[in-house]
């Protein structure tokens, strides 16, 4: 289990990937690999929140 934190709450990142846009996800990785699982939420949250004008929740 790789943990990483969304809004000062612990979560598994796979869960969190499981829950994520497909597209949003596809492109950060094509963009964004290698980095940190941290840093991957990071971003898919503030892509996540310009595409549905919501916050990610897991």
């Amino acid at each position: 289990m790789n943990n990483v934190t969304l809004r000062n709450q612990v979560v598994d990142f796979d869960a969190a990937v499981e829950l994520m846009d497909e597209d949003i996800r596809e492109q950060l990785h094509a963009e964004m690999v290698p980095c940190g699982e941290q840093e991957f939420l990071d971003a898919y949250i503030e892509a996540h929140a310009k595409k549905y004008n919501e916050e990610f929740t897991v």
